[in-house]
């Protein structure tokens, strides 16, 4: 084995995460999301190893969270030339992809829209109480009113 691919087991194992291991490759939990499943991705390759989340967590933050250090991936200095990955650039469906969840999104414009059309409709729910469940935890979570 080598030191770097050593290095970011034991530290996994010291933040209590799962790790499987087999031959040069590994499977752990991610620190950073906390999901029950093994979607963090070690290999060991010459004198470096490579860490990878499938649920696109950020490489700095998978190492922040194990105390690691871009140059704990490898076994020596690294190579003259290397040049860390990019950082993944935002998705605009991001807010889609890891926000509240469809439905409730779909809520909201359809909301939205409505209070376009007809500008009585929002003290009419207001009255009525009429909104669901995310739209209470939102606003709640934002110290105001239901919309």
């Amino acid at each position: 084995m080598t030191i770097a691919y050593e290095r970011v087991l034991d530290a996994l194992a010291d933040a209590g995460m799962q790790v499987k291991q087999r031959g040069d490759k590994a499977r752990a939990q991610c620190p950073v999301h906390g999901s029950r499943g093994l979607t963090l991705s070690i290999r060991r390759r010459e004198d470096k190893t490579s860490v990878k989340c499938f649920a696109d967590c950020e490489f700095d933050d998978i190492l922040g969270a194990l105390n690691l250090i871009r140059r704990d991936l490898f076994d020596g200095d690294p190579p003259p030339g290397y040049r860390p990955p990019p950082r993944r650039v935002p998705s605009p469906w991001d807010p889609i992809t890891r926000g509240p969840g469809i439905e409730h999104l779909l809520h909201r414009m359809s909301l939205e829209h409505a209070l376009e059309a007809d500008p009585g409709l929002r003290e009419r729910a207001r009255a009525r109480r009429d909104a669901c469940s995310a739209c209470e935890a939102e606003a709640v979570g934002r110290g105001g009113a239901v919309a």
